[in-house]
């Protein structure tokens, strides 16, 4: 099943990419019927070899009887999306085709759902982009209604009191001491369970959900900061919040944080905004007015995630960052990697030329801690430390040892 933009198309120039594309290695020739109201071909129709059939505007539906593997149907559907965006010759011009493939291999039994079944891989192809191939499996259907659900439910998730905040401690490499956490929003569904950040964060921030998300996120961490500021008697704890580029591209999002924190008497150096290097790819004039502007307000900025999508080093000098975030997949490698030694060190180096901070992110063993720590890292946070804690918890005292050394951790209440 194709999704094709561009109505010139014709069938006889489909049916002829067809041919080039299948490769059956067979005397059949594929075949162009018109619209004749049918959704399925006849047997004997498809007794006569490979047939294209206009089914809508744009879209046509490709039957191709002697393919009967699913891989070698993928790969034709990708030659055949390949040999059609090349340009056509037509009796009014060039014509060049644009789409995407949903396939699905079907028996003679399941023809009156093999359309139906089509169209749904085409339509999750569609959404993956154009050029796209997808083979139809019952887990697709699934997925889709889960996104459905996820899409429909996001914007009132706070209100219907699903969401949850837990919140993963930061520690100072060198002492181990917690000085701070970052803020992990999860949601409790009602039919889906516990759903992580990655799960419906992405679909939030498709719609002005993620506005409503991200302000609530951002008053329960402070108030959360409020009571372990009250519970701890030594320095005041860092809390780290992310932000989408949604919530940057809104005009009134630094007024909200204002208003945040003016109203639980928070100081506020002790809150970090973090921002991903997908929340910042082209370095618009509009993102710097919004970042000028949270650092006006007095909260510091971080870069989540640095290293492993669109930014470089020369991003740590024109954006007004505070903190250096390294991803996880550099620490991890930490261990076997000497590239990744080289690349931590690099990024540590200009950042502490440039005075900011700098974190490791997913320390899972002693040797990532110690490798992080021999570079020059500032601070850690992963499951080596903790795990992420609920808002039940405080700050204090733990007899626990970490290499020797007695640290400050969440420790449960009872």
């Amino acid at each position: 099943m194709l999704g094709i933009h561009g109505r010139g198309a014709l069938l006889g120039a489909i049916a002829t990419t067809l041919r080039r594309s299948v490769g059956e290695g067979n005397d059949h020739t594929a075949t162009a019927a018109t619209d004749s109201g049918e959704q399925n071909p006849s047997h004997n129709q498809l007794a006569a070899g490979p047939m294209v059939m206009e089914i809508g505007s744009s879209r046509f539906a490709i039957f191709l009887p002697a393919v009967t593997d699913v891989v070698r149907l993928v790969r034709s559907a990708q030659a055949f999306l390949a040999l059609a965006s090349r340009p056509h010759p037509t009796a009014g011009g060039e014509v060049v085709v644009h789409g995407v493939a949903g396939v699905l291999v079907a028996g003679p039994h399941d023809a009156a759902d093999a359309m139906g079944r089509a169209e749904f891989a085409c339509h999750e192809a569609r959404r993956i982009g154009f050029g796209k191939v997808v083979a139809y499996e019952p887990e697709l259907a699934t997925a889709a209604g889960e996104r459905l659900q996820i899409t429909s439910g996001v914007g009132q998730a706070a209100v219907r009191g699903e969401l949850r905040v837990e919140f993963q401690p930061i520690n100072d490499l060198r002492s181990a001491d917690v000085v701070g956490a970052e803020a992990l929003v999860r949601w409790q569904h009602p039919e889906l369970g516990i759903l992580p950040p990655a799960t419906f964060i992405p679909i939030a921030e498709q719609s002005d959900a993620i506005v409503g998300v991200g302000q609530w996120v951002l008053e329960q961490a402070c108030d959360q900061l409020v009571v372990w500021s009250k519970q701890r008697s030594t320095a005041a704890l860092v809390m780290n919040v992310n932000v989408s580029t949604r919530q940057l591209d809104d005009l009134t999002f630094p007024a909200m944080v204002r208003s945040v924190l003016t109203g639980r008497s928070l100081d506020p150096a002790l809150l970090t905004l973090e921002l991903t290097e997908t929340t910042l790819i082209g370095d618009t004039a509009s993102i710097r007015d919004a970042m000028a502007a949270l650092k006006a307000v007095g909260v510091r900025l971080a870069l989540d995630d640095f290293g492993v999508g669109y930014s470089s080093l020369s991003y740590l000098t024109r954006l007004p960052v505070d903190i250096v975030k390294i991803d996880r997949a550099f620490i991890r490698d930490l261990e076997t990697s000497s590239t990744a030694r080289e690349l931590v060190g690099s990024i540590v180096e200009m950042a502490h030329r440039l005075s900011l901070q700098v974190v490791a992110e997913g320390i899972e063993t002693r040797e990532q801690r110690a490798h992080a720590l021999r570079l020059g890292c500032d601070l850690g946070q992963g499951y080596y430390f903790h795990d992420p804690v609920t808002g039940q918890s405080r700050v204090g005292p733990d007899d626990s040892e970490l290499d020797g050394q007695m640290r400050l951790s969440f420790s449960d209440l009872a």
